[in-house]
């Protein structure tokens, strides 16, 4: 996956653009719109749980609330304005969301997610959770350390950032596996993927300070691994 330079205004330097990127990702425009947090989070948490406990009232409710997430988390997560490098957008993980956004967009049109009989019991014990989780999002955003309060569930921002909806967006589509838009399933898994390896290097290794948030993260790698691998085994056979 080739890395696209950031736009920034000023102090860029080609060797900087890893550094560049994760200045923007952990300084964007995002929590200046805190004020949209609880009404997506309460969106995702009522439609996702609805198109898995109720499947073909919410199918494409769910497509709608993923591609407008993924577009608006896009927007929010990529863009910052600060004294170090002025009006800064990074590029490569916009596209992305945009592509992921795109893809969801297809579904809308397309329609080909079958959500008309419910999932196994046993995918709804494993993907609840995970969903559950990753809109619930415990950090604390101050410390960036583990926060158990319920009230996340409200104010994490969690669906308006691009890895906790892929999360989500993934694990609907594998608890209703194999009647689902498998473009749709392997354009997220590809890119939740890349984004999620991207991810752990930044919270593991290159900020070591936020290694709960890495934890948050694995999720999004192990969810988009299945994506993948049951794609591919489908196409190898």
């Amino acid at each position: 996956m080739i890395i696209i330079p950031p736009y920034v205004t000023y102090n860029f330097r080609i060797s900087e653009v890893l550094n560049i990127n994760s200045f923007i990702l952990t300084n964007s425009i995002k929590h200046d719109f805190s004020f949209l947090f609880p009404f997506f989070n309460i969106a995702t948490l009522i439609i996702s749980l609805g198109v898995i406990f109720f499947g073909r009232l919410f199918s494409r409710t769910f497509a709608i609330l993923a591609s407008i997430n993924y577009f608006v988390s896009g927007l929010l997560q990529n863009i910052s304005l600060s004294d170090k490098h002025g009006f800064a957008i990074a590029l490569s993980t916009l596209f992305l969301a945009l592509f992921v956004a795109g893809a969801w967009f297809f579904e809308i049109s397309s329609n080909q997610n079958d959500f008309t009989k419910s999932p196994q019991s046993k995918r709804i014990v494993v993907f609840v959770p995970i969903v559950l989780l990753a809109i619930w999002h415990p950090i604390n955003p101050s410390t960036l350390k583990p926060d158990f309060n319920p009230v996340y569930f409200l104010t994490s921002g969690s669906s308006l950032t691009f890895c906790m909806m892929t999360i989500i967006s993934i694990s609907v589509l594998l608890a209703y596996y194999p009647k689902i838009n498998e473009t749709t399933l392997i354009i997220t898994s590809i890119v939740g993927l890349f984004v999620g390896i991207g991810n752990l290097w930044l919270e593991f290794i290159h900020m070591p300070d936020l290694f709960w948030v890495g934890i948050l993260h694995i999720p999004l790698v192990c969810v988009s691994l299945i994506g993948i691998s049951i794609i591919l085994r489908k196409t190898t056979k």
